[in-house]
């Protein structure tokens, strides 16, 4: 093998040459051995190298990357952070406004309840001077007359006619009251007003006469229904008939009541016999606290105690002094409740 001047390789079997195209001395089989050899050697070490070189690139670029790709999630991370803050702060500004808003509402509200708490306090000044100069006016005098209560006279006329009503049907016993009424010459055939609902229809009835100091019922009388309202129990009333008296009564010392004496606030005595008071004969006080106007006539609501007991006894407007009518019932049972007086106006006309 040779080359040209140029040292480019020329015909095999020719000898080599330098630069200038001198041809070197023939080289030995060995020698050639060792050179191809040298050539492997550093072809392989060349090889080598460069896989190295490339494994090295490789590496440096994956580092490279991945600070790229930490740093952009860094980098979203902090604009996403940023982002959060900014509303957070928006939020927390549009608060304290609502803050401010509520601060400025809840002190107008306040400065408006002192000034009404300052309007009460000068009307509850001049209320209480509207009460003591009324209280010193003459308008006292009109009040007091509702304080009116019945004489003694009086009071000695009309006890002796409130009778106690007992009922029996079957095992059953029932109490109430009733007042004698009499005619007009005095004689002993006189009659029991009283409620239905107290003698019923079918029992057994006797009455019995307030006797003594203490008005004690002691002396009694047989009796017969004579006759009673037809719309019961809208019109709770009855009469009892008496067999075998001795006394004689004529008519009641009061008259009755119309609809126009009667006012709300009137002073009310109720007589009769009711659980609370005992054996004897009790007078319970009140006034007019009402009236319910019923397709029957009217109904008069009143404070004075009134339970079963007393209920068909008597009841006498103290300011007009006149008979109101029959106490007929305590609402719920209960004697400290409203009780119901029947008008003989709506008993009269419906019997």
């Amino acid at each position: 093998m040779f080359c040209d001047k140029c040292g480019n390789k020329r015909v095999i079997s020719e000898k080599f040459c330098d630069k200038c195209g001198n041809p070197f001395e023939e080289e030995s089989e060995e020698q050639l051995g060792q050179s191809e050899s040298h050539l492997s050697s550093s072809f392989l070490e060349n090889v080598g190298t460069k896989k190295i070189f490339g494994h090295r690139l490789f590496f440096i670029g994956g580092v490279i990357l991945a600070v790229v790709v930490s740093g952009s999630i860094s980098l979203f991370l902090y604009k996403n952070n940023q982002t959060q803050l900014k509303n957070s702060s928006q939020e927390i500004a549009r608060f304290q406004e609502q803050l401010k808003q509520s601060q400025a509402s809840t002190t107008e509200s306040l400065s408006k309840l002192e000034e009404e708490n300052e309007k009460l306090k000068t009307e509850s000044k001049e209320l209480k001077s509207t009460i003591r100069s009324t209280a010193s006016s003459p308008t006292k005098e009109q009040l007091s007359s509702n304080t009116e209560t019945l004489s003694q006279d009086l009071l000695t006329k009309i006890m002796p006619r409130i009778v106690q009503v007992k009922c029996y049907t079957g095992n059953s016993v029932s109490y109430g009251s009733g007042t004698i009424q009499g005619s007009a010459s005095g004689n002993t055939q006189w009659e029991v007003y009283t409620n239905l609902h107290v003698v019923g229809y079918n029992s057994t009835c006797s009455v019995g006469l307030p006797q003594g100091v203490d008005f004690i019922p002691t002396k009694t009388y047989t009796t017969t229904l004579s006759r009673f309202g037809p719309y019961y129990p809208d019109i709770d009333f009855a009469v009892l008939k008496i067999s075998g008296a001795t006394e004689s009564f004529s008519e009641f010392p009061l008259p009755v009541c119309g609809v126009a004496d009667i006012k709300i606030g009137h002073r009310v005595t109720v007589f009769g016999y009711p659980n609370f008071g005992g054996d004897s004969l009790t007078v319970t006080d009140g006034i007019v606290s009402g009236i319910e106007y019923t397709a029957y006539g009217a109904v008069y609501k009143t404070s004075a105690k009134i339970d079963k007991g007393n209920s068909g006894g008597l009841a006498i407007d103290n300011n007009s002094k006149c008979g109101i009518g029959i106490p007929t019932w305590a609402t719920s049972g209960a004697f400290d409740g409203l009780g119901y007086i029947q008008s003989w106006d709506m008993i009269t006309k419906n019997l």
